[in-house]
């Protein structure tokens, strides 16, 4: 009887180190996979080649936060500060003249942790060199164009601008440390940004 029990005990033995062997792989491998699941690779990036045009946006005594400045369009269009149209009721052509009258200034917006500067920096980085933060219509201007008989020619004053669509992602570096972490992004950032040029542009009807 005693050797039995002993044989019993034996295969009791065995069999609780199977199951504990087989136990102690399957932990190895949900180890394994939580190391390789683990999220850290994917949020962060390396502050010195983020891929677009960076600003320092603010920060504290633990951290800098940074934007990273994305283009994704950009259309040239017309700010009209005034429209004004001469109609040539004759038979013969008359000669028109156009002189702008109002003073209206188009601006670049500033956005949170983007100032003007940062944005007009961009630009004419991006965009064209001709752009500036703020540019005022001027009184005075004049253009001239001959009107055909029975016609009409439209003449409006303004800047030359662009509309632009851009991306903005928001990265912390943390003091004592050499990678940025991601903090978030806004997507399709909508600004009208002027240049320097204004005139009239001039269209028969």
């Amino acid at each position: 009887m005693a050797v039995a029990a002993d044989v019993r005990l034996d295969r009791e033995k065995r069999r609780w180190r199977g199951r504990l062997g087989r136990l102690g792989v399957l932990v190895a491998l949900l180890g394994s996979l939580v190391t390789l699941v683990a999220p850290t690779a994917a949020n962060a990036v390396t502050c010195g080649n983020p891929g677009g045009y960076v600003v320092v946006a603010g920060g504290d005594q633990f951290s800098t936060i940074y934007k990273v400045m994305w283009l994704k369009s950009s259309t040239q269009t017309f700010n009209a500060s005034e429209t004004r149209t001469i109609f040539n009721n004759l038979t013969t052509p008359v000669t028109g003249t156009w002189t702008s009258q109002v003073a209206r200034t188009f601006s670049i917006s500033a956005m949170s942790g983007i100032t003007v500067t940062n944005w007009t920096q961009f630009f004419n980085f991006t965009v064209s060199t001709t752009i500036t933060s703020s540019t005022t219509t001027t009184i005075g201007i004049s253009a001239t164009a001959t009107v055909p008989p029975g016609g009409a020619v439209k003449g409006s004053y303004g800047v030359k601008a662009f509309n632009t669509v851009s991306d903005i992602d928001t990265y912390r570096l943390p003091r004592g440390s050499s990678s940025c972490i991601y903090e978030g992004s806004v997507r399709g950032v909508q600004q009208n940004v002027p240049t320097a040029e204004q005139g009239w542009e001039l269209h028969q009807e």
